[in-house]
């Protein structure tokens, strides 16, 4: 299977689903542009094509010349490093110099390269090179960039390309342990917070989200205190950063998160050694914070609401002609599905973004959860059985799904693993589109299915099963809230000697 022809497939397909014929000619453009230039530049086998082109259509380079065509390769690479675009057609139209044939060779050349090449070797390394090159990748990123990915996963999915092009999931906490988000690597302070972040991952286990909670809180402090060029961090000092950043407009609850972090850090660094002092300059401050608010949740018919909201989405769409309609349906269902296991199976954020196609139980109908925490220092698995309702729209969702090379369970339209952010993005517009005024996060949902167990009778250890939580003095203060007509309700039903007195 050549390039040309997995192309012509793949655009076959999208004119089967509705695509309008403007764009299938712009991603039939975007892709020969993007082929053409790695495999005239990159690929292994370009001498033998160069030679494959016939003799008396090349005037000035001998066909047999090994040496001759390498020099020409380079003397192409080199000319790339300043254009702006990505055509090698107009490339070599712009340095007729780099081309020693006439223009019907340049053709034939051309031709050569753009439908001899097997889809196969097309390796990752060759898509990586066209992708990451400076000026010449402006016509390949953004939109362009999504083209290939299609494509590739078209090509992957029929087993025509050896190597997985599926994207994998990216946290952004990731980013904190990058050397550069802390400050520049000669920074005194920024490499003390790079030795504290390495003790919270290595020695106290912390996971990605915790590693990042105290990164972005001590980053402010660090980059202050190597501008300032500080040696030491006494008690005046630490007063002068907490008036700069309050002089900034950061709220009081704000700046008590940084003195939080900043305490086990300081702790750290006297303990040691890395710093000369002795005591600890947070203990000698206190910030008022505001009282935290409480986090929203739904109400049993506010939950129903947002249901039928989905419901009615899915069914508007139901029968796509149209590409645009068929995104839109897909997004419905999975959006449903998300919605279904944060409001009945009270599933974490980052537990649904970790998510796998094989974490999902089919014989056992039932999800295998990785709970928060640092995986690499321990495991924390446990299985949420999933009620008839959710497992229903799961698995409708997965029927639509497609994309079998990607791993990650929750994916957009294209293929790309859904980020948390992208999930609560969705949820919240969806939330918005029911015509509900409350701001719910997929965490207020969460709560907003502990709530609603509570209310219904589930006792305390039971939920704190179905959570996930380690201690149950967390459940009982955080997900447990119940109206005073709704405590006496379920005190009615479970307690044991209710109704004895009725007489």
């Amino acid at each position: 299977m050549t390039i040309r022809e997995a192309k012509e497939q793949y655009l076959s397909i999208l004119r089967q689903r509705g695509y309008a014929a403007m764009e299938i000619a712009r991603q039939d453009l975007l892709l020969r542009r993007c082929f053409q230039y790695v495999v005239a530049l990159h690929h292994p086998d370009i001498p033998r094509h160069l030679e494959s082109v016939e003799a008396e259509e090349i005037a000035g380079l001998t066909v047999t010349a090994h040496a001759a065509i390498g020099q020409f390769l380079e003397r192409l690479r080199n000319a790339t490093e300043s254009v702006r675009y990505l055509n090698l057609a107009a490339l070599l139209r712009e340095h007729p110099q780099l081309l020693p044939f006439d223009e019907r060779a340049m053709s034939s050349f051309l031709e050569s390269l753009g439908g001899a090449v097997n889809v196969q070797s097309i390796t990752e390394q060759l898509i990586e090179r066209i992708l990451h090159s400076p000026e010449r990748a402006l016509v390949v990123r953004g939109r362009g960039h999504t083209v290939m990915q299609a494509f590739l996963n078209f090509c992957f999915e029929r087993g025509w390309l050896e190597w997985n092009p599926q994207p994998g999931q990216r946290f952004t906490a990731q980013r904190v342990l990058e050397s550069d988000f802390l400050g520049t690597q000669e920074g005194r302070w920024a490499e003390h917070a790079r030795a504290y972040l390495q003790h919270l991952k290595d020695e106290r286990n912390l996971a990605l989200g915790g590693l990042d909670y105290y990164a972005r809180k001590l980053k402010p402090l660090v980059q202050w205190l190597d501008v300032e060029g500080s040696h030491d961090l006494q008690l005046s000092k630490l007063q002068a950063f907490i008036e700069y950043k309050r002089g900034q407009g950061v709220s009081e609850t704000t700046l008590s998160k940084y003195l939080h972090c900043i305490r086990p850090f300081l702790d750290f660094l006297i303990r040691t050694g890395r710093i000369r002092q002795r005591d600890n300059p947070v203990f000698g401050m206190r910030i008022r914070s505001q009282p935290s608010n409480r986090r929203q949740m739904l109400s049993e018919t506010e939950l129903k609401k947002l249901i039928d909201s989905l419901e009615a989405a899915i069914h508007a769409s139901a029968h796509p002609e149209e590409a645009a309609v068929a995104m839109m349906h897909f997004r419905a269902v999975r959006d449903l599905a998300l919605v279904l296991l944060f409001a009945l199976c009270g599933l974490r954020l980052s537990e649904v973004a970790r998510m796998r196609v094989e974490d999902v139980l089919g014989d056992k109908q039932a999800l295998r959860i990785s709970g928060k925490g640092n995986r690499q220092a321990r495991t924390k698995i446990r299985e949420v059985v999933v009620e008839r309702i959710s497992w229903r729209r799961l698995g409708d969702y997965l029927r639509l799904r497609g994309h079998r090379g990607q791993p990650y369970l929750w994916i957009s339209w294209s293929g790309r693993p859904l980020r948390p952010g992208g999930i609560n993005k969705a949820i919240h517009a969806r939330i918005t589109k029911a015509g509900l005024s409350a701001a719910v996060s997929p965490h207020g949902l969460r709560a907003t299915c502990a709530s609603l167990y509570v209310k219904n009778g589930m006792d305390p250890y039971s939920l704190k099963t179905l959570l996930g939580h380690e201690s149950l003095k967390t459940t009982m203060d955080h997900y447990t809230r119940l109206t005073e007509d709704q405590l006496r309700e379920v005190w009615k039903r479970s307690n044991p000697l209710a109704g004895c007195d009725d007489e």
